[in-house]
């Protein structure tokens, strides 16, 4: 089954970069299939991929391109029982809710969970059971981070099962310098 996703890959530091790379690489079993990023449209299936794409060029055309600062790593969980360690903008998560808002208007607003709470992050890992990612959380969170990054385009890619592959890429509306 393929499904489409709107991804932000952030633009970060390579020294931050680089450390999120090795935490997710030691704790995501995802870290292989994508980069590190914040998902703003979650699996859809019943829109044409055009019609998707077309969708989230508009979308990207009207939004600016903003900076964020992230400091926490929380944990979450999802319905399937396994729990995450997640990378939590601390400034610039209003830039997150408002695109993930725009996103899920129009074209795509039938498909909006509103029963789950959009909380923008970066996955850092995944474990079995939200206590086991609650302990994770308390290990990251002794050797803190404080990530500044910016999110300067949207991505469409397809997942289908085994791969992660990028459609199309568009610009936010003004680029940060």
């Amino acid at each position: 089954m393929t499904l489409l996703y709107t991804l932000a890959f952030p633009r970060l530091a390579a020294a931050d970069r680089n450390r999120i790379d090795r935490v997710r690489a030691e704790n995501d079993p995802d870290a292989r299939l994508v980069a590190p990023h914040f998902t703003l449209v979650f699996g859809c299936r019943d829109v044409s991929a055009e019609a998707f794409e077309a969708h989230v060029a508009g979308i990207a055309a009207a939004t600016p391109a903003f900076a964020f600062q992230a400091r926490r790593i929380e944990p979450g969980s999802d319905d399937r029982g396994n729990g995450y360690a997640f990378l939590v903008p601390d400034d610039g998560g209003d830039g997150f809710l408002t695109l993930h808002g725009r996103l899920y208007s129009g074209l795509l607003a039938p498909f909006r969970r509103h029963d789950i709470p959009f909380v923008p992050h970066i996955t850092l890992g995944r474990r079995d059971s939200l206590e086991t990612a609650v302990a994770l959380c308390d290990t990251l969170n002794k050797d803190p981070l404080d990530v500044a990054g910016s999110i300067e385009a949207l991505a469409v890619v397809v997942h289908d099962g085994d791969r992660v592959t990028e459609r199309a890429c568009f610009d936010l509306a003004a680029q940060m310098g």
